[in-house]
């Protein structure tokens, strides 16, 4: 194809477009600011009259009182109930007792995960025991349905820290050491009672020592560690043939850290497989999923939105999980 050059009289035309898009633009401008100071102007008039005044404070007030109505800041907890307030920009959470509340997203919450990282686990437990005991009696059907993506988001939070409030179990044949690290590290090793032990692992997260788990045969082991509030992950150890450990982290989902956890229901009798809990945060929706997994690979067997749903490897979950869960709830 072949393109003849642009002559004078193409020239001519282009700057003529050129000048009047200018042209334009600068009588866009020129309304623009025309409309601002007629505005201001307007105001000034309003103002420097008394029924200008009362006008502009009777809307001004009428507006306040929509917008409080619109976002009902002040919330009233039934006696005999708990509120559940949730942090909206940094996910942190706090169970109120009976009372008027003040529902403000900019207030945050103390975690036990906080607390924990201090050094102050007694008072961690009593806080995670606290919000659980709360949680529990949160009366879920008589909650708004705006208000159940903050429940569920709550129950997550409390379902993360868990691990605050609850004893240690006896877990003959295998015992966890714990030591420190760099500045802020806490490192994790697995001491079986016979075998080699497993290379230390560290993290800057809360290490929840009490949640100490194994197979029947001790060939797999597992311990919640918290790296972040409101986000707990699983540690699963696994023995190889050649008797070493080999250690993966199982996270709530695969999207980051928002708010989170996972957790061990129980192990299928012969070890091979193990029951798990995920449950997150994801664009302001929570998800829970119950799953059956090959120890071996880390392969998910079967995948449920509830137990039931998982046939006979339900049975799995222990009695223990059974009690101290929020999955259930």
């Amino acid at each position: 194809m072949w393109l003849a050059p642009c002559t004078a009289g193409c020239t001519e035309a282009s700057n003529t477009m050129w000048t009047t898009i200018k042209r334009s633009f600068f009588m866009l401008g020129t309304l623009a600011k025309a409309t601002c100071l007629a505005a201001t102007l307007g105001v000034i008039e309003m103002v420097s009259s008394s029924r200008g005044r009362r006008l502009l404070a009777v809307l001004t007030l009428t507006g306040l009182t929509v917008g409080f109505v619109l976002a009902r800041p002040i919330r009233s907890i039934p006696p005999g109930t708990a509120g559940v307030r949730v942090n909206r920009l940094t996910g942190g959470m706090a169970i109120l007792d009976e009372g008027w509340a003040i529902a403000l997203p900019g207030i945050a919450s103390q975690l036990a995960w906080a607390t924990a990282r201090r050094g102050d686990l007694l008072g961690a437990g009593k806080q995670a025991e606290e919000a659980f005991a709360m949680l529990a009696r949160v009366a879920k059907e008589e909650l708004a349905d705006d208000d159940a993506p903050s429940y569920a988001a709550a129950a997550v939070g409390v379902a993360a820290s868990r691990w605050a409030a609850l004893p240690a179990l006896a877990v003959s044949g295998l015992s966890l050491k714990l030591a420190d690290g760099e500045a802020g590290e806490t490192c994790v090793t697995l001491v079986p009672k016979n075998g080699a032990s497993s290379e230390p692992k560290c993290t800057h997260g809360q290490v929840w020592s009490t949640s100490l788990r194994a197979s029947a045969d001790r060939r797999a082991a597992v311990i919640a560690v918290e790296p972040l509030p409101g986000w707990l992950e699983l540690w699963m150890f696994r023995r190889g043939d050649d008797g070493g450990w080999m250690v993966d982290v199982l996270a709530p989902n695969t999207d980051g850290p928002d708010r989170g956890y996972v957790e061990l229901a129980g192990f299928s009798p012969d070890g091979a497989h193990a029951l798990v809990v995920r449950e997150s945060r994801t664009g302001g929706v929570v998800r829970r999923s119950f799953e059956t997994i090959t120890i071996g690979t880390l392969a998910v067997d079967r995948e449920a939105s509830n137990l039931g749903g998982l046939g006979v490897a339900r049975r799995w979950g222990s009695a223990d999980w059974r009690q101290r869960t929020v999955a259930l709830r």
